[in-house]
């Protein structure tokens, strides 16, 4: 057995709402969990948007950017199986809440789109 106490339910929610003087929630991939050749916005504008992570699933190439002009030549890469992008205030300032959209290099490519807001 531990010498360590687990945190009791609630505690990191608690932490954080003093933290930041603010409650926030998840969401998980409110628009899209597929992209693919064509753009598709990914995430809506939320000035509510604390931070977002976006995770490429699939085994093809993906590309985001902060317009529906996105591609290979206007984008962020996402490499294959796992790559992230992960935008929050204190580096990336007001982007974190601009709209974001993807195209893949294939059809159905898988992504995971989690965004913290405020509730």
């Amino acid at each position: 057995m531990s010498d360590l106490m687990q945190p009791t339910v609630g505690s990191l929610g608690d932490y954080l709402d003093n933290l930041y003087r603010a409650k926030t929630r998840p969401i998980f991939n409110r628009q899209v969990d597929q992209v693919g050749t064509t753009p598709v916005q990914i995430a809506p504008n939320d000035p509510k948007r604390l931070g977002i992570t976006v995770i490429n699933l699939s085994s093809s190439t993906l590309y985001v950017a902060f317009s529906n002009l996105v591609s290979s030549s206007r984008g962020i890469l996402l490499t294959q199986n796992g790559g992230s992008i992960n935008l929050v205030p204190e580096h990336d300032f007001d982007l974190v809440g601009w709209e974001m959209w993807a195209v893949a290099g294939a059809a159905n490519s898988d992504i995971y789109v989690v965004e913290v807001v405020l509730r």
